[in-house]
């Protein structure tokens, strides 16, 4: 870990630098969109206006906010940890009050218009982000903007590369580090013989759901079949979302955090909402939700159950560790987490073998950068470690020296896990690209060399 610190810190002494260019019409098109509404809200009576020091200040009417709420949710809103009616983006967005949905839509301005002085800074002086090594989960992080950059409004895509950026992402490696896990401690996992098939366990999965067979079922996916890539995505939802023992309240939310209706994988009739409930076998939820939404994630629950058989022996033996030890012991690290909490400690194994690999990636992605001049890598510099993706700034000496440092940078990722998941395939590969876009895709010239990818 100590190790990961410093390089990590050596990438953070390199910064990010953006471009005034883009950041302008940024922040002309937002602060507009931020003032039309806010005097939209004024008119509602969501908001006021308070002279501050002689200026005058748009500041939102609480009161009014939460009476809305309130009625909105027949006096049963969510609440926030110290017992108040939430107002938080998501409860508005959910309450069937048309206003409040609309009023939702500041909170997202409001987010890229907090970035924008950070960004402006950045165009003149490198930004300089401050790694935090180890969190609770295992996973690194950073302090600040970078760790909660949108990835919608155009404020990642005003981060530019001095050379040429090269990200390097795992093809969902915390399935391959869950299968893993099963294998040491259940002795057995399906997941592990999918994913080593070559097969996509998202349609595998989806496959099950639509009672169809894997062949035909790839043959209507890859074709563009609407219905197939909708039964795709509720696949993959599951396989990321249940393995830390989720319920189907606490999917559908997460869902709807990420702006995704579950229903409509399955209808799309554009009717999820039309029955909501505040309820769910026999207990309260902590908000209003989608009756159909609940059933198809309750759906989804079982069919991810019965698909991938080790996933209940893995929740019965991970719930004997936290009840007998109160903690749990990583695999490889032997990095103990003090835990009481099985959901959590679920997801602790997996996501923390997964951090162990990549960081052993980081590490010798730095050696190679600094210190060896045999390597394409020289002259590199990290920029970003999100968990499962580097990315690097790769001097612009030539196409090919690009090409290959980017090819070398895949290799390094892929062996790092691989040292740390040595029973099932794990993937890699670069995207390059001039600013930071996070739907990056390989491209190749002619000459089958990686070029920077350009959004259409």
């Amino acid at each position: 870990q100590a190790h990961t610190a410093f390089c990590l810190h050596l990438g953070a002494i390199w910064g990010l630098c953006t471009d005034a260019l883009r950041i302008a019409p940024l922040k002309e098109s937002t602060e507009a969109a931020l003032h039309r509404m806010r005097l939209w809200a004024l008119q509602q009576g969501l908001m006021r206006n308070e002279t501050k020091k002689g200026e005058v200040k748009f500041v939102k009417n609480m009161a009014v906010i939460k009476e809305r709420v309130e009625a909105a949710y027949n006096n049963a809103a969510p609440k926030t940890d110290t017992g108040g009616t939430s107002t938080e983006r998501l409860v508005l967005e959910e309450s069937g009050d048309e206003v409040l949905e609309e009023f939702a839509e500041i909170s997202k301005l409001e987010k890229v218009d907090g970035y924008l002085k950070t960004l402006e800074q950045a165009a003149t002086v490198p930004l300089n982000i401050r790694p935090n090594v180890l969190l609770a989960t295992g996973r690194a992080s950073f302090e600040g903007i970078i760790q909660l950059l949108p990835r919608k409004g155009g404020v990642r895509e005003c981060i530019k590369f001095r050379g040429i950026g090269s990200s390097v992402d795992y093809a969902a490696v915390e399935l391959s580090t869950l299968a893993q896990v099963c294998i040491w401690m259940v002795g057995k996992s399906d997941l592990a013989e999918a994913i080593n098939s070559g097969k996509d366990p998202h349609c595998i999965l989806a496959a099950r759901l639509a009672n169809e067979g894997y062949d035909a079922f790839m043959k209507r996916y890859l074709a563009g079949d609407a219905s197939a890539k909708d039964l795709r995505q509720a696949g993959k939802a599951a396989n990321f979302g249940f393995p830390g023992m989720m319920g189907a309240p606490k999917f559908v939310i997460a869902k709807r955090k990420e702006g995704a209706r579950v229903c409509e994988w399955f209808y799309r009739d554009g009717k999820c909402g039309e029955t909501k409930q505040n309820h769910w076998k026999n207990r309260d939820i902590e908000r209003n939700l989608c009756s159909r939404c609940l059933g198809v994630a309750e759906e989804l629950r079982s069919g991810y159950l019965e698909m991938w058989s080790e996933i209940q022996p893995y929740w019965r033996e991970v719930s004997k560790q936290v009840d007998g030890h109160g903690y749990i012991e990583q695999y490889v690290s032997k990095r103990r987490r003090g835990i009481d909490r099985a959901p959590a400690a679920a997801n602790s194994y997996f996501q923390g073998l997964a951090s162990e690999g990549a960081k052993r990636a980081v590490v010798q992605l730095t050696k190679e950068m600094y210190l060896d001049r045999s390597s394409p890598l020289f002259g590199s510099r990290l920029t970003v470690f999100a968990h499962d993706e580097s990315i690097i700034d790769i001097p612009e000496v030539s196409t090919r020296h690009v090409h290959d440092a980017a090819q070398r940078q895949a290799a390094v990722m892929i062996r790092g896990m691989k040292s740390v998941v040595p029973d099932v395939a794990i993937k890699a590969e670069p995207a390059l690209m001039r600013y930071w876009y996070k739907q990056a895709e390989p491209v190749f010239n002619d000459e089958g060399l990686l070029v920077p990818w350009e959004p259409k």
